[in-house]
């Protein structure tokens, strides 16, 4: 994994099995299960990098989505094959395709969310979520009542994106799509991040 920018609580690094070039995710350097179980201090934290990523990206790009999968869990310390142990990492995609009614076609239920601290309150309600902001902003929370496809929100953008052999990231063993992504990250992305 390469990190190309670190702040007091969180790190940006490339995604490993890239959707499309330029996919970054940014996580916690502290471990929680999703972004909703952050501080109100991290929350303030992360929502200022992500609008920070969002000038980048448009200035690069036309624009940019994000989208998570929130999970409540505990971590023991051993990990088996029936416990997996979740970390919060938000994907960032340089897109402008949205796929709310495909999520919403899954998930009925939903909420319009206008800011990060809405999803802490949400969280506490309803425990596991999906999360998927727009490259207009407009973010949607959307409960989870039961066990959903594998990858669901990727498999959506990619079959949207028109690249669907790319929506299993586990099965994605392809060196060359990540080094195109790595090389475009470093070339157009690193330097914004860093100048401040």
């Amino acid at each position: 994994m390469r990190v190309i920018h670190e702040t007091e609580n969180f790190r940006i690094f490339i995604d490993t099995y890239p959707i499309i070039s330029g996919h970054i995710m940014l996580s916690a350097k502290r471990h929680v299960p999703a972004m909703a179980a952050l501080s109100r201090e991290e929350i303030r934290e992360l929502a200022e990098l992500k609008n920070k990523i969002s000038l980048i990206f448009n200035e690069l790009f036309d624009g940019i989505l994000f989208y998570e999968h929130g999970r409540e869990c505990l971590c023991d310390t051993e990990v088996s094959a029936e416990h997996t142990c979740d970390h919060f990492h938000l994907h960032c995609v340089p897109a402008t395709v949205c796929v709310h009614l495909e999520i919403q076609s899954l998930l009925p239920q939903f909420y319009a969310v206008k800011a990060f601290d809405e999803i802490l309150d949400l969280y506490t309600r309803h425990k596991e979520y999906l999360f998927f902001e727009n490259s207009e902003g407009k973010a949607w929370f959307y409960p989870v009542k039961s066990k959903l496809p594998s990858h669901v929100i990727r498999t959506f953008l990619c079959n949207v994106l028109l690249v669907p052999e790319r929506a299993s990231w586990n099965k994605r063993k392809d060196f060359d799509e990540y080094m195109e992504s790595f090389n475009f990250c470093k070339a157009k992305i690193e330097g914004y991040l860093n100048k401040s």
